[in-house]
């Protein structure tokens, strides 16, 4: 008898194209390793006559607050090729905590595109008959799994707001011109190789180049970008930073002010209100200072400063378009991709010195 607790599907179905998706974040201390949430999946899909492993798909140590994980979405890629029709997961959580997107996938994303959804520890089989009726099970387990997602996540804050403000770094990727020290991921040491990079990209700004113009030369010249950069070096595995790729400016405008440079950790940039992530005034973040080594002198980076500021206000003053009112965002959260199952967003339209937002959306 087979040690699962599902009956295999109704004889007339198809084998159907499986794969499975497990997860594991640095806060499921608690929960089976990857590796063996892999191996469990395998063994329930081999006991199910009517399913046929086709994939494996995984993502370690990413949050399940979002479905923009590496693993998950080469899964839906594969779905949307139409080489998988059914998904394998643990439980509800593997899949994903956030609440609303979780729902939209299980109630609209996956039944549009005909595929079968297994949770295995939830003994929840979307296209078992005897499921049917539990719609409101399944989404009282995803609201369940978001708060204790959001319960974690402020007790990882609080954790790590002690360790910044003891001048530990707590990034999960070390900023570009350093690294992680050699048995403390907490401290932050040189990478020459980057650092270089960093002098190089303040050198030519104190040499009256623009932005613009950095983000060009380094590009021509086949300077790696940071993404590109740590693939080589194996921090990132992620096939879309295997080839040289372009600079961009928010990346060198980012590096010219960002006070690691001169030696500080800054905590507190951004603040979570109402669901969205907000900047926090510069004035308000929390910073320590000199808890690594500089890469950047203060005065070079002053002098860096006030020509970023120059150029802003410079800016500010030749496109004053005239901003009407933001409408009320009646479609927040309702609009979703058919594709992929992300929200859509609106796009501004510049026209005759005015912003409006029409009813234009993208993904």
């Amino acid at each position: 008898s087979s040690p699962f607790p599902l009956s295999p599907a109704p004889p007339q179905n198809p084998i159907c194209r499986a794969a499975l998706c497990a997860r594991l974040s640095s806060e499921d201390r608690e929960a089976l390793s990857l590796d063996n949430q892999i191996l469990m999946l395998r063994n329930y899909i081999e006991a199910v006559p009517d399913l046929a492993l086709c994939g494996e798909f995984s993502d370690n140590g990413l949050t399940g607050t979002n479905f923009q994980r590496p693993g998950f979405e080469s899964l839906m890629d594969e779905v949307r090729r139409g080489k998988v029709n059914c998904i394998v997961v643990k439980d509800l959580s593997r899949c994903g905590r956030d609440y609303v997107e979780a729902g939209n996938f299980l109630e609209i994303i996956f039944p549009q595109l005909g595929v079968r959804f297994i949770s295995m520890g939830d003994n929840y089989d979307s296209f078992d008959p005897r499921c049917k009726g539990e719609g409101m099970s399944v989404a009282l387990k995803n609201m369940i799994n978001s708060f204790y997602a959001k319960d974690i996540s402020q007790k990882i804050r609080s954790a790590f707001a002690v360790k910044s403000a003891n001048g530990e770094f707590v990034g999960k990727v070390a900023p570009f011109g350093y690294a992680k020290a050699a048995g403390n991921k907490n401290k932050l040491v040189v990478d020459e190789d980057a650092a270089e990079t960093v002098r190089m990209i303040f050198r030519w700004k104190l040499d009256g180049m623009s932005v613009h113009q950095i983000t060009r030369r380094l590009t021509r010249e086949g300077v790696p970008n940071p993404g590109h950069y740590r693939y080589i070096k194996g921090i990132h595995k992620e096939k879309r930073y295997e080839q040289p790729q372009a600079w961009d400016v928010t990346v060198v405008k980012d590096i010219l002010e960002n006070i690691v440079y001169l030696g500080h950790l800054a905590m507190g940039k951004t603040r979570t209100v109402g669901g969205k992530q907000m900047a926090v005034p510069k004035e308000e973040w929390k910073i320590t200072e000199n808890t690594h080594p500089a890469i950047i002198s203060q005065a070079d980076f002053d002098v860096v400063a006030e020509q970023l500021r120059q150029a802003r206000d410079k800016h500010d003053a030749c496109n004053h378009h005239q901003r009407e009112p933001l409408p009320e965002y009646i479609l927040e959260g309702l609009a979703f991709c058919a594709d992929c199952g992300r929200t859509y967003r609106r796009i501004p339209n510049t026209h005759r010195d005015k912003v409006t937002y029409r009813l234009t959306y993208i993904c």
